[in-house]
């Protein structure tokens, strides 16, 4: 039989405490708690069961109706599979004490019994799988916002560290120090298991109360394996390899325990695939420094992406750490619970693959795409999230939400190795809230009338800097949607190009509202054939246009920006 998968977060959820009170309201360990089950089943026809708690008292829990079949264990009654969770105790009974839950109906046999502190208590019920005890100290977090299980990187990489990060997983840095150097005939799967294993068990021997994390990216080209650029000629070469060619990125990684055994490893594969580029642009992207600690000599979250024409697998991977398998790996290891910001790097990867299709269909490279991420009312640990997860680009809707916000994402990205996104404005401008704008955006893609266009030219010089901007154009002719109508975009084109801090990087769309995202291509269509009228892509390289709904659509149509923020982030908070 095999044993009934153990998912705390997904058995109980701590409500209100015997005087009614909601246990949120609450530091742990100040009451007991009652608990309710709504998903499990009801052992023995029974309501309650009884948690030995401490070493003197008992609780009864509450169960909800049966909603998953018992199990029979041998020739006895059908019965639940063990069920744990944590309850808040006083301090009298000793809170964070090990306690189990047994239901009433069965009762305990010797050996189904363990010891805790030299006493035992009844706790096996399910004879397929070896008896558990839970430590209330290590699994709090799961209900109650307190830290769960330590979890140790055995890596210095600050993409590792920010991936773990954007999943709300909080972890602790203890580089390891081993021999990186691949071993004669050992192949790529093989070499990044054997080093995320071995890092993982070098910490280990340090770190004995902790789950350990250890990972190993390496980037394969052909046969050989191309590692980290001594210096900058170095970095050159490499990249000059791998542009016009595909490559494979293989990352492993390992997880062992606090008794040195290796818990759980997953090896995933990645294939990339470069466009051509000119020696001097592989040079002055050099010249930056960023690909000069990275695998391959390039970084896919960052400048780099520029090179990148397509992907094939997981993206996270290329980046360092393929962060749905290793939040599996940790669920099979019960190590700490993901925060809630955990999907944003799951959604981001299959809004990618979806790009990545559209773009096949189409015939274009990815290169060619600047994916924003729609942040308009979302909370900051959900935009850092994506941020950290790879996404380069934010776009915001109103003025003094983004003055809020781009500060304090900053501020929330220091230290992570994770570069500030550069952020697009995307709603209705006034002209009085162009000086909140100018100053933070790499992008207004909202301007419509030269007066709007004037006032950013002024902020923008002001600021001693240059701003890009997109001609918001109504397609539609929508009364009440923003944007010039397509026969005034000449003259307003014309108006634009006497402005000194401002670069015309193109025009943007917000078409109208459809059922299905076929209904809006004529008016993407629209949008493209107008700028071939206007000069083309050399006039005007930018096409904004697509959201969360229709974004394919617009790929397919040619759109070179795309605005995607539900799909990726979510609800937005009301």
């Amino acid at each position: 039989m095999q044993p009934h998968p153990w998912r705390p977060v997904d058995f109980l959820e701590l409500t209100r405490d015997r005087r009614g009170i909601p246990l949120e309201e609450q530091r742990l360990g100040q009451t007991h708690g009652v608990a309710r089950a709504p998903t499990l089943p009801n052992p023995g026809g029974q309501r309650t069961v009884r948690a030995a708690i401490g070493k003197r008292r008992s609780l009864d829990v509450d169960f909800s109706p049966a909603r998953i079949p018992s199990r029979q264990i041998g020739n006895g009654p059908a019965v639940a599979p063990v069920l744990q969770a944590v309850v808040g105790t006083n301090q009298s009974t000793g809170a964070g004490d090990e306690y189990c839950y047994e239901p009433e109906p069965c009762k305990p046999t010797n050996s189904r019994r363990r010891s805790h502190r030299g006493r035992g208590y009844p706790v096996g019920l399910d004879a397929a799988r070896p008896t558990r005890w839970l430590d209330a100290r290590r699994r709090a977090g799961y209900f109650a916002g307190m830290p769960s299980e330590n979890l140790v990187l055995a890596s210095a990489s600050p993409r590792r560290r920010a991936l773990l990060a954007a999943a709300g997983i909080p972890i602790e840095v203890v580089p390891a120090e081993i021999d990186e150097r691949p071993l004669p005939g050992e192949r790529p799967q093989a070499l990044v298991e054997r080093l995320a294993r071995d890092k993982a068990l070098a910490v280990a021997k340090r770190r004995p109360d902790a789950l350990i994390l250890g990972s190993d990216t390496i980037v394969v080209l052909g046969d050989r394996v191309l590692g980290k650029p001594r210096d900058a000629a170095h970095a050159e070469e490499l990249l000059g390899q791998l542009c016009g060619e595909t490559h494979v990125v293989w990352t492993g990684v390992a997880l062992v325990d606090s008794g040195g055994t290796r818990v759980a490893s997953c090896q995933v594969e990645s294939q990339v695939t470069l466009r051509r580029a000119e020696a001097g642009e592989i040079r002055d992207y050099v010249a930056g420094g960023e690909p000069m600690d990275k695998a391959g000599a390039y970084a896919l979250q960052g400048e780099g992406g520029k090179f990148v024409e397509r992907v094939a697998g997981s993206r996270t991977n290329v980046i360092g750490l393929p962060i749905e398998q290793t939040l599996a790996l940790l669920r099979e290891a019960n190590g700490p619970a993901p925060g809630p910001s955990a999907a944003i790097p799951a959604r981001l990867e299959m809004v990618e693959q979806r790009i990545d299709a559209a773009l096949a269909r189409a015939g274009r490279p990815r290169s060619e795409v600047t994916l924003v991420g729609v942040s308009k009312r979302q909370p900051v640990h959900s935009v850092g999230a994506g941020a950290l997860a790879g996404l380069a680009h934010l776009g915001e809707n109103f003025a003094q939400e983004l003055r809020d916000k781009a500060p304090a994402l900053e501020a929330m990205l220091a230290g992570t190795g994770c570069p500030p996104p550069l952020w697009h404005f995307i709603g209705k401008l006034q002209r009085n809230k162009a000086r909140l704008v100018a100053p933070l955006c790499h992008c207004v893609e909202t301007v419509d009338r030269f007066d709007l266009a004037e006032e950013l030219d002024r902020r923008a010089a002001a600021a001693d800097r240059r701003l890009r901007i997109l001609v918001q154009v109504n397609v539609d002719d929508e009364p009440q949607k923003g944007g010039v109508a397509p026969a005034e975009l000449a003259a307003l084109l014309d108006e634009l190009a006497g402005l000194g801090a401002l670069e015309v990087a193109g025009l943007m769309t917000i078409p109208a509202v459809a059922r299905n995202a076929e209904d809006v291509r004529p008016a993407f269509a629209s949008l493209y054939e107008l700028r071939e009228r206007l000069g083309g892509a050399a006039r005007l390289p930018e096409l904004s246009m697509g959201m969360s709904s229709d974004f394919e659509v617009a790929l397919e149509e040619g759109a070179t920006i795309i605005r995607v923020g539900t799909a990726i982030f979510g609800a937005r908070e009301s």
